[in-house]
């Protein structure tokens, strides 16, 4: 009967000790809850299983940013942070690189399957050709058989057109399909200046040949030589002076008005000008009337 007593006792001192339990609040790297479980008080972190994340290994225990050792004795509810690393590839990939001009880009396949061909990339005033592996053309329909790298290659289809005018007015630059012919543009304009022709390497261009890159079409000018035409009246209204490019002719002028008189015509040097005659040099033509 004293030895039951004893057991009795025994268990009842036993029996509060194996009941205390404490949380454990098992977390990722984000602050997320991954688990929480209860363990007996006095256990250590080697009793707890770390929870099971596809594609990735349990590297370690931290609390606070802090390792903490797997031995570690659990006295109170606390949370910790499981922390894992990616598992490395068991399936063999190849890299393939794709150069753009200046830029580069990347793509992982696994071995056997095919390159995902990517997006016809865009270049100003060329047209994309294709991408090329060395000097070839490569063939999406055929899966590598290691890392390549691909090269996108453009040719040109646009040119530009720039016309240096040499101080004029007018049409400046446009651009046009390569090997074509650029449309003559409108006469230009020069202060002094007679537009002669549109050269190309000092050559005449007729605007009848294609060209097949970038070209500057130049303007020739000749400088104007003018001719003053003065008008004596003889007492008619004044009349200014004109100035005509040398070699034209003169359009028909205002009439002078002189009182109790009728203008006739003009005169050159004693004789009837002709308004038909180009005109070279100076020049003073007289008016000549009729007494009413």
């Amino acid at each position: 009967m004293k030895k039951y007593f004893l057991f009795i006792i025994t268990l009842l001192l036993i029996i509060p000790g194996c009941s205390k339990l404490i949380t454990i609040t098992i977390k990722d790297s984000k602050g997320n809850i991954l688990n929480t479980v209860k363990v007996q008080k006095g256990e250590t972190l080697n009793s707890i299983t770390p929870p099971i994340k596809d594609g990735y290994i349990f590297t370690s225990w931290t609390q606070s940013g802090m390792n903490i050792s797997k031995d570690t004795v659990l006295n109170k509810d606390i949370s910790i942070t499981a922390n894992y690393t990616e598992k490395p590839s068991l399936t063999k990939t190849y890299k393939i690189k794709f150069i753009i001009e200046n830029e580069e880009k990347y793509q992982t396949i696994n071995v056997g399957e095919k390159i995902k061909e990517p997006t016809k990339p865009r270049k100003n005033k060329y047209t994309f050709i294709g991408w090329y592996q060395g000097n070839e053309l490569y063939d999406f329909n055929i899966p590598p058989t290691s890392d390549i790298t691909l090269t996108a290659k453009f040719k040109k289809s646009m040119i530009t057109i720039n016309y240096d005018l040499s101080g004029g007015v007018g049409t400046t630059s446009y651009d046009i399909l390569i090997n074509t012919i650029p449309k003559k543009p409108s006469i230009p304009k020069k202060t002094g200046y007679k537009f002669i022709c549109w050269t190309i390497n000092n050559k005449v261009y007729n605007f009848d040949t294609p060209l097949s890159s970038d070209t500057t079409i130049t303007a020739t000018w000749q400088a104007i030589n003018y001719v003053r035409i003065s008008f004596d009246t003889d007492g008619g209204t004044i009349i200014k002076d004109k100035y005509l490019e040398s070699g034209t002719k003169l359009d028909i002028i205002e009439t002078p008005v002189k009182k109790d008189y009728i203008f006739a015509y003009w005169t050159l040097d004693g004789l009837i000008f002709d308004f038909s005659k180009e005109i070279t040099d100076n020049i003073t033509l007289k008016a000549v009337y009729t007494k009413k």
